[in-house]
């Protein structure tokens, strides 16, 4: 059993780098629970990156949009 925890905890410190990573144990649960670790880290992974995505367009949205504003002032002060 040692043998086989030893694997999970090698497979857990190399998923980050390496979604795909093969355990060299037999035990089948081990590798579905680590089937399912990789799984879940992909998901979570990408729904993180797509909540950055997201929220950098909305900052780039706002941040022009007061360009816009500061703009239109600008051009306000200047005709007068």
């Amino acid at each position: 059993m040692k043998t086989n925890h030893r694997n999970f905890v090698s497979y857990l410190a190399d998923s980050s780098s390496s979604s795909e990573f093969i355990i060299s144990s037999q035990d089948k649960s081990l590798q579905n629970l680590a089937f399912f670790y990789s799984k879940i880290h992909q998901k979570l992974y990408f729904n993180i990156n797509c909540q950055l995505h997201f929220l950098f367009i909305i900052i780039n949205f706002s941040l022009v949009q007061s360009f816009i504003v500061i703009g239109n002032n600008h051009e306000s002060v200047i005709k007068k």
